[in-house]
Protein backbone atom coordinates (compact mmCIF):
# COMPACT_ATOMS: atom_id res chain seq x y z
CA UNK A 1 0.00 0.00 0.00
CA UNK A 2 0.83 3.25 -1.01
CA UNK A 3 1.06 6.21 1.44
CA UNK A 4 0.57 10.08 0.48
CA UNK A 5 1.42 13.00 1.87
CA UNK A 6 -2.21 14.89 2.37
CA UNK A 7 -1.13 17.35 -0.58
CA UNK A 8 -0.61 14.77 -2.68
CA UNK A 9 -3.35 12.22 -2.28
CA UNK A 10 -5.55 11.44 -5.19
CA UNK A 11 -9.23 12.98 -5.14
CA UNK A 12 -10.95 9.51 -4.74
CA UNK A 13 -8.62 8.97 -1.70
CA UNK A 14 -8.81 12.14 -0.54
CA UNK A 15 -12.74 11.80 -1.05
CA UNK A 16 -13.23 8.29 0.86
CA UNK A 17 -11.08 9.93 3.94
CA UNK A 18 -13.28 13.07 3.89
CA UNK A 19 -16.41 11.13 4.16
CA UNK A 20 -14.79 8.97 6.42
CA UNK A 21 -14.12 11.45 8.93
CA UNK A 22 -17.69 12.89 8.65
CA UNK A 23 -19.39 9.84 9.08
CA UNK A 24 -17.31 9.56 12.48
CA UNK A 25 -18.25 13.04 13.42
CA UNK A 26 -21.88 12.58 12.60
CA UNK A 27 -21.72 8.78 14.71
CA UNK A 28 -20.11 10.97 17.78
CA UNK A 29 -22.82 14.38 17.21
CA UNK A 30 -25.38 11.55 16.96
CA UNK A 31 -23.97 9.61 20.23
CA UNK A 32 -23.44 12.48 22.42
CA UNK A 33 -26.93 14.00 21.13
CA UNK A 34 -28.54 10.61 22.78
CA UNK A 35 -26.26 11.05 25.71
CA UNK A 36 -28.03 14.00 26.29
CA UNK A 37 -31.50 13.33 25.81
CA UNK A 38 -30.86 10.15 27.92
CA UNK A 39 -29.62 12.76 30.82
CA UNK A 40 -32.59 14.67 30.62
CA UNK A 41 -34.83 12.37 30.88
CA UNK A 42 -33.05 10.41 33.72
CA UNK A 43 -32.84 13.94 35.30
CA UNK A 44 -36.73 14.82 34.49
CA UNK A 45 -37.27 10.65 36.34
CA UNK A 46 -35.04 11.62 39.74
CA UNK A 47 -37.19 14.99 39.93
CA UNK A 48 -40.26 13.60 39.76
CA UNK A 49 -39.37 11.03 42.25
CA UNK A 50 -37.99 13.41 44.56
CA UNK A 51 -41.02 15.82 44.14
CA UNK A 52 -43.44 12.96 44.88
CA UNK A 53 -41.40 11.43 47.77
CA UNK A 54 -41.80 15.02 48.98
CA UNK A 55 -44.85 15.89 48.50
CA UNK A 56 -45.80 11.88 50.41
CA UNK A 57 -43.99 12.90 52.91
CA UNK A 58 -45.63 16.49 53.66
CA UNK A 59 -49.06 14.18 53.62
CA UNK A 60 -48.00 11.70 55.82
CA UNK A 61 -46.48 14.18 58.48
CA UNK A 62 -49.85 16.82 57.70
CA UNK A 63 -52.31 13.79 58.45
CA UNK A 64 -50.34 12.51 61.51
CA UNK A 65 -50.35 15.91 62.77
CA UNK A 66 -54.39 16.42 62.31
CA UNK A 67 -54.38 12.79 63.91
CA UNK A 68 -52.42 13.55 66.61
CA UNK A 69 -54.57 16.53 67.36
CA UNK A 70 -57.90 15.35 67.31
CA UNK A 71 -56.66 12.24 69.66
CA UNK A 72 -55.27 14.99 72.20
CA UNK A 73 -58.93 16.91 71.64
CA UNK A 74 -60.63 13.12 72.58
CA UNK A 75 -58.77 12.50 75.41
CA UNK A 76 -59.57 15.87 76.88
CA UNK A 77 -63.46 15.37 75.73
CA UNK A 78 -63.50 11.61 76.98
CA UNK A 79 -61.84 12.98 80.40
CA UNK A 80 -64.58 15.57 81.21
CA UNK A 81 -67.56 13.65 80.12
CA UNK A 82 -66.41 10.58 82.41
CA UNK A 83 -66.08 13.51 85.07
CA UNK A 84 -70.08 14.93 84.06
CA UNK A 85 -71.48 11.27 84.10
CA UNK A 86 -69.42 10.82 87.15
CA UNK A 87 -70.47 13.68 89.22
CA UNK A 88 -74.28 13.28 87.88
CA UNK A 89 -74.15 9.67 89.11
CA UNK A 90 -73.41 10.91 92.50
CA UNK A 91 -75.46 13.74 92.88
CA UNK A 92 -78.70 11.51 91.86
CA UNK A 93 -77.50 9.00 94.88
CA UNK A 94 -77.01 11.93 97.04
CA UNK A 95 -80.06 14.12 96.43
CA UNK A 96 -82.58 11.22 94.92
CA UNK A 97 -83.29 14.39 92.23
CA UNK A 98 -83.33 11.85 88.79
CA UNK A 99 -82.80 15.40 86.62
CA UNK A 100 -78.95 14.07 86.91
CA UNK A 101 -79.98 10.84 85.55
CA UNK A 102 -81.37 12.75 82.08
CA UNK A 103 -78.11 14.62 82.31
CA UNK A 104 -76.29 11.50 82.72
CA UNK A 105 -78.10 9.74 80.18
CA UNK A 106 -77.76 12.90 77.73
CA UNK A 107 -73.62 12.77 78.68
CA UNK A 108 -72.98 9.18 78.07
CA UNK A 109 -74.37 8.61 74.53
CA UNK A 110 -71.90 11.07 73.96
CA UNK A 111 -69.04 9.80 75.66
CA UNK A 112 -69.57 6.47 73.96
CA UNK A 113 -69.76 8.01 70.31
CA UNK A 114 -66.40 9.84 71.44
CA UNK A 115 -64.85 6.77 72.73
CA UNK A 116 -65.67 4.80 69.73
CA UNK A 117 -64.28 7.82 67.34
CA UNK A 118 -61.05 7.74 68.92
CA UNK A 119 -61.16 3.87 68.65
CA UNK A 120 -61.50 4.06 64.81
CA UNK A 121 -58.95 6.60 64.19
CA UNK A 122 -56.43 4.78 66.17
CA UNK A 123 -57.28 1.20 64.55
CA UNK A 124 -53.51 1.27 63.15
CA UNK A 125 -51.76 2.56 65.72
CA UNK A 126 -50.43 1.05 69.01
CA UNK A 127 -53.12 3.58 70.65
CA UNK A 128 -55.56 1.30 69.61
CA UNK A 129 -55.41 -1.00 72.96
CA UNK A 130 -55.21 2.09 74.91
CA UNK A 131 -58.32 3.27 72.99
CA UNK A 132 -60.00 -0.20 73.16
CA UNK A 133 -59.37 -0.51 77.50
CA UNK A 134 -60.43 2.60 77.88
CA UNK A 135 -63.90 1.40 76.29
CA UNK A 136 -63.99 -1.84 78.43
CA UNK A 137 -63.67 0.68 81.73
CA UNK A 138 -65.95 2.82 80.90
CA UNK A 139 -68.58 0.27 79.91
CA UNK A 140 -68.09 -1.46 83.78
CA UNK A 141 -68.19 2.08 84.92
CA UNK A 142 -71.54 3.01 83.40
CA UNK A 143 -72.88 -0.87 84.70
CA UNK A 144 -72.15 0.64 88.85
CA UNK A 145 -73.35 3.96 87.57
CA UNK A 146 -76.73 2.62 86.30
CA UNK A 147 -76.99 0.21 89.27
CA UNK A 148 -76.87 3.29 91.51
CA UNK A 149 -79.59 4.73 89.47
CA UNK A 150 -82.07 2.19 89.91
CA UNK A 151 -81.38 2.06 94.10
CA UNK A 152 -81.69 6.22 93.46
CA UNK A 153 -85.47 5.30 91.36
CA UNK A 154 -86.51 2.58 94.36
CA UNK A 155 -85.36 5.48 97.34
CA UNK A 156 -82.91 3.55 98.45
CA UNK A 157 -79.97 6.71 98.29
CA UNK A 158 -77.38 5.45 100.43
CA UNK A 159 -77.47 1.73 98.95
CA UNK A 160 -76.93 4.14 95.80
CA UNK A 161 -74.29 6.49 97.53
CA UNK A 162 -72.50 3.15 98.43
CA UNK A 163 -72.27 1.91 95.41
CA UNK A 164 -70.73 5.03 93.74
CA UNK A 165 -68.19 5.14 97.09
CA UNK A 166 -67.87 1.51 96.83
CA UNK A 167 -63.79 0.02 96.45
CA UNK A 168 -64.87 -1.38 93.22
CA UNK A 169 -66.01 1.81 91.78
CA UNK A 170 -62.97 3.58 93.02
CA UNK A 171 -60.71 0.39 91.50
CA UNK A 172 -62.76 1.10 88.20
CA UNK A 173 -62.11 4.81 88.24
CA UNK A 174 -58.58 4.67 89.31
CA UNK A 175 -58.02 2.24 86.24
CA UNK A 176 -60.35 4.24 84.15
CA UNK A 177 -57.54 7.54 84.77
CA UNK A 178 -54.43 4.91 84.22
CA UNK A 179 -55.71 4.26 80.69
CA UNK A 180 -56.31 7.25 79.90
CA UNK A 181 -52.77 8.40 81.15
CA UNK A 182 -51.31 5.70 79.27
CA UNK A 183 -53.26 6.96 76.18
CA UNK A 184 -51.47 10.00 77.04
CA UNK A 185 -48.21 8.79 77.32
CA UNK A 186 -48.60 6.89 74.18
CA UNK A 187 -49.83 9.80 72.15
CA UNK A 188 -46.36 11.56 73.23
CA UNK A 189 -44.00 8.68 72.68
CA UNK A 190 -45.19 8.00 69.05
CA UNK A 191 -45.13 11.82 68.83
CA UNK A 192 -41.84 12.05 69.55
CA UNK A 193 -40.62 8.65 67.93
CA UNK A 194 -42.60 9.94 64.31
CA UNK A 195 -41.19 13.87 64.67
Amino acid sequence: MQTYNKTEMPGNVLDKRKHSENHYSKRSLHFTSKIYILSFVLLIVILTGTGWYAWSSFDQLNKFESQKDEMAELRGTILHFNEVLTMSARMAASTGDLMWEKRYLKYESQLDEIIQRLKRISRDTIKYKFAEKTDIANTELVILEKKAFNLAHQGSLQAATDLLNSQKYKDLKLSYKERMTSLAVALKEFCRRNT
